[in-house]
């Protein structure tokens, strides 16, 4: 089974989340930045306002082929409640996904924003073609706890299995 984890950092905290499912699951790993580059302020001004409104950054990889992938994962920080912009980039360079069952993942403060961020995160990779079959959010808490990190792995894993 193919897995190819799909991600948007902007602190690392998604980073090292994802580096754990790429080392325990041996998936591809395709981190998406902005092709221009968040602040710590811009994060918080321009880009909870891109987040809110749904814009989809312009990133690179301008392209991301999900040809042979078997599960999809999307990763990324909750913005104002909503997935990063980078992310909605992200959906928006996906070729050949087409019923590629997805993984959604979303970091946050609080899981109340993650709740939000998810609900949107399913809709649009429904939108992008993709079949969602699972997801998880972590809290600031659940970020750097790895007994948080197991069960998940184990959720994704099983989302992969046919």
């Amino acid at each position: 089974m193919k897995i190819t984890v799909i991600y948007h950092s902007h602190s690392g905290k998604t980073r090292t989340i994802v580096e754990k499912i790429h080392r325990q699951l041996d998936a591809d790993l395709i981190e998406v930045v902005p092709n221009q580059q968040y602040s710590t302020l811009s994060a918080v001004t321009k880009g909870c306002y891109r987040a809110l409104t749904g814009t989809a950054d312009i990133i690179t990889p301008d392209q991301i082929s999900l040809d042979e992938t078997d599960l999809v994962v999307l990763a990324c920080p909750v913005w104002a409640g909503k997935p990063s912009p980078v992310m909605n980039g992200a959906l928006k360079a996906l070729s050949g996904g087409g019923g590629t069952r997805a993984f959604l993942l979303v970091t946050c403060n609080d899981a109340k924003s993650g709740d939000q961020a998810i609900a949107l995160l399913k809709s649009r990779a429904s939108d992008a073609g993709l079949v969602p079959v699972g997801e998880g959010i972590l809290d600031k808490q659940a970020v750097i706890s790895d007994q948080a990190i197991v069960p998940l792995i184990e959720r994704i894993r099983s989302a992969g299995a046919v």
